[in-house]
């Protein structure tokens, strides 16, 4: 690797996802970071992808977590019940991301491309290894709301839709049979917390 500036400019950069906030609330109240949230995934990786019945590339997978969020840095965390219903909002978010891993895929030559790939493998969702990051990051969601008291409180309309989007969930999680049994689990948790 011959430009060194280039790694410690991009070390620079990578302080934005430790400062971009995600709808989702900690148990004290303040909103989670991307970095926290890609943090956890990467913990509930290490620890459960040994136990997946098929074969994953758990390095690959690690570094995917790690990048699956960086494009949120130009236009912040978009929560899954406002895209996931709104079409216009999600082109909008998308093209946001995708110009965002562009540019660091253009600045950062050496690696970029590794760094945009990998996240273009996740949003594409047709690796085994991508279904496994998304069905993590659904249920690290889910988890967050778990542990946020103000769930509770959730409107009618924020209640169904998170419904909805449960069973997507669900869905995601069928790839392996830990994994559907921790979609059960956290749903059942969530329902004797929240009621919901």
């Amino acid at each position: 690797m011959d430009n060194i500036e280039k790694i410690l400019e991009f070390w620079h950069l990578m302080e934005k996802p430790k400062l971009v906030f995600r709808a989702a609330k900690l148990s004290s109240g303040r909103e989670e970071s991307i970095a926290e949230h890609s943090w956890r995934m990467a913990l509930m990786a290490a620890i459960i992808a040994p136990k997946i019945r098929e074969r994953l590339d758990t390095e690959r997978v690690l570094k995917m977590i790690l990048v699956h969020d960086i494009g949120e840095m130009s236009e912040g965390d978009i929560p899954s019940h406002i895209h996931a219903f709104n079409s216009s909002i999600k082109e909008k978010k998308d093209r946001s991301e995708e110009e965002m891993m562009t540019s660091i895929k253009d600045e950062f030559p050496e690696f970029g491309k590794e760094v945009f790939n990998l996240w273009k493998e996740y949003e594409l969702q047709e690796t085994f290894e991508a279904k496994f990051v998304k069905a993590l990051d659904k249920l690290d969601a889910r988890i967050q709301m778990i542990d946020d008291p103000n769930t509770r409180e959730f409107s009618a309309e924020k209640r169904e839709q998170s419904g909805i989007l449960a069973k997507k969930t669900s869905e995601l999680c069928g790839i392996d049979e830990l994994l559907a049994d921790l979609d059960k689990l956290s749903r059942n948790e969530r329902e004797e917390k929240h009621g919901f």
